[in-house]
């Protein structure tokens, strides 16, 4: 069987812990799909097209060992997407109990919606599971920001903070 991934998140912005997840996955699989959600009523520290290039540009610099395609979801049910390219597993990562909580309850949605395609789930390494972009995010122009940031991001991501915090 020909497997199919995705994988998906709003990446805001992409932080070596997806990096991480999206190596992994590419492990799994025998074709990746990573998907940028884009939420119309929820506001983005960097514009869509930003966040969809920063996506590619870390894919790029990876060593994967499957084809890697990169997708905006736009206004559609992520099974429903999942379904028009072909994936047959949606991957998640986990770094914590409360990650595992709230991906419980959307995989099993997804499941009442779409039983054929399951959800495996992804832990973590200690090393990554502290550092989210909601935290990159809230650290961003705090005097030292760039000592804690730096080592979790690709460094056009970081140089995307930089100019972000106006640096």
């Amino acid at each position: 069987m020909h497997t199919v991934g995705l994988i998906s998140g709003s990446f805001d912005p992409i932080t070596n812990g997806h990096a991480w997840l999206i190596e992994e996955a590419a492990l799994l699989v025998d074709e990746l799909h990573v998907v940028m959600a884009v939420n119309p009523d929820k506001k983005y520290s960097f514009p869509e097209a930003q966040r969809l290039s920063l996506v590619q540009t870390v894919i790029d610099d990876l060593k994967l060992p499957c084809p890697v395609k990169v997708h905006t979801l736009g206004n559609v049910l992520l099974v429903d997407f999942a379904e028009r390219v072909g994936a047959n597993r949606l991957i998640r990562g986990l770094r914590n109990a409360e990650d595992l909580a709230y991906e419980r309850r959307m995989a099993q949605i997804n499941r009442k919606l779409t039983p054929a395609i399951p959800t495996i789930y992804v832990a973590s390494p200690a090393a990554l599971s502290d550092l989210s972009s909601s935290s990159v995010r809230g650290l961003l122009g705090f005097e030292g920001w760039e000592r804690i940031v730096g080592d979790h991001v690709h460094p056009a991501v970081m140089d995307a903070l930089v100019a972000k915090a106006g640096g």
